[in-house]
């Protein structure tokens, strides 16, 4: 199985990095940031019906993106072909997940409320990482 997301630039490591913040900072599912996962990585093209940035509705033949923020399922897509990922509780004090999703390199743990969220933030770390990594090694 081929990688479906190494037409990524380095411009767009940045971006991916930055929505990975917002999937963090998440309380729960979110459709627009769905939404934005797949315009970013080019799976789909999902247009706002709305002049603000990251508000409103979004438009596409589709009727709706994959639910990277609410499923597991849906998360794992997001995961490098090869990538070691795991996720842990944090506990009952702490509360939320741990996600990890590495290429190469020592582990990168990022939190999230849900185990989808926390996959869903590592995996997309993971992409933004992958594609600095082929661009400077044209691997």
């Amino acid at each position: 199985m081929t990688n479906q997301h190494t037409s990524l630039s380095v411009g767009r490591s940045g971006e991916l990095l930055a929505l990975a913040d917002r999937v963090e900072a998440a309380t729960g599912p979110d459709r627009d940031i769905d939404c934005w996962i797949e315009n970013r990585l080019d799976l789909a093209k999902f247009v706002p019906d709305s002049p603000a940035p990251h508000g409103g509705g979004w438009l596409d033949k589709r009727v709706e993106p994959k639910p990277y923020t609410a499923s597991l399922d849906a998360a794992m897509t997001l995961v490098p072909e090869g990538a070691f990922w795991s996720i842990t509780m944090r506990g009952k004090q702490q509360g939320g997940y741990h996600a990890c999703c590495q290429i190469e390199g020592s582990l990168d743990w990022r939190e999230g409320a849900t185990p989808a969220l926390a996959l869903t933030a590592a995996a997309l770390r993971a992409q933004a990482t992958n594609n600095t990594i082929s661009e400077e090694t044209g691997r």
